[in-house]
């Protein structure tokens, strides 16, 4: 039943693809991959309930947007350190809550740092402010049609 809903939920408001974004928006260049991914939606729910989705929704909100202002400070004053550990952390939290494209993306800004690639991770680290942005609007789509 759960899934029915979730498939309804998707059919009603499709969630853009990563790489309908990189076609709207120039600069994005991620693999095709949903924004959010289904099934860690629905092992949040089996693992808590529908009801704690939405707060943990708020939550990761209200976290990726301090964080995404930390990383846009850092990537326009050259920290990679900074840049490194917040990425990371940003990977963390949005894979946890399944919004896939933006925490591999992330995960991807990251590596760079590690791999002192910074042209790379200046570049990647540039395409998370559209992708948040889109990653966000369909999180809150996501929570209000539960």
């Amino acid at each position: 039943m759960l899934r029915r809903f979730l498939h309804s939920l998707y059919k009603v408001n499709p969630l853009q693809s990563t790489k309908q974004i990189q076609q709207e928006k120039e600069g994005i260049a991620v693999a095709a991959e949903q924004l959010i991914n289904n099934a860690v939606i629905e092992q949040i729910i089996s693992d808590t309930s529908i009801e704690i989705l939405p707060l943990l929704i708020d939550s990761y909100l209200e976290e990726s947007q301090t964080r995404i202002e930390i990383i846009n400070k850092a990537l326009i004053e050259k920290d990679y350190q900074t840049l490194e550990f917040e990425t990371h952390t940003l990977a963390g939290t949005s894979l946890a809550i399944g919004v896939a494209a933006l925490g591999n993306m992330a995960k991807l800004v990251e590596q760079s740092c590690l791999q002192q690639d910074h042209e790379k991770a200046l570049e990647n680290g540039a395409s998370l402010k559209d992708l948040v942005i889109h990653s966000h609007q369909a999180l809150q789509s996501l929570k209000e049609s539960l």
